[in-house]
């Protein structure tokens, strides 16, 4: 995959800012809720991931041992449980910004929220920048 621009589209120093900013700012109820949403919110581009992974991986399974309307059915549920995964990850983006906003933090997604392409690219990065950062 060949990305058509030069940005950073996941920026981990603005999580890691936005939770230090929740535990110094929010009573124990409200920052236990919002450290949940936010942390809900990223694991939604893992689920994304995850969907793009199983659909791609179960094609030519899918292509080599059915056909006509069974082998479109199977298709068609994994390309909308993808395509639901992508628009989740969307959304949570979108809060994600928001929240970091409200908290004067850099956006922890710096791309177009009308570019869909762009976050799935975000979704990879947080995978890869999740696995990278992991203790060995």
């Amino acid at each position: 995959m060949v990305k058509t621009y030069n940005d950073v589209l996941f920026r981990m120093q603005s999580y890691q800012d936005l939770i230090k900013a929740i535990n110094d700012e929010q009573d124990s109820t409200e920052q236990q809720e919002l450290h949940e949403m936010v942390e809900n919110a990223m694991k939604s581009a893992l689920q994304y991931v995850n969907a793009v992974d199983s659909m791609e991986l179960a094609m030519p399974r899918i292509m080599a041992t059915l056909d006509g309307e069974d082998m479109r059915r199977q298709i068609e549920m994994l390309d909308k449980s993808r395509r639901r995964a992508h628009e989740a990850a969307i959304a949570q983006v979108s809060f994600l910004n928001r929240i970091c906003d409200m908290y004067g933090i850099a956006a922890i997604y710096t791309g177009s929220l009308d570019d869909r392409i762009q976050i799935g690219d975000f979704c990879i990065d947080v995978v890869k920048e999740v696995f990278a950062g992991r203790k060995k």
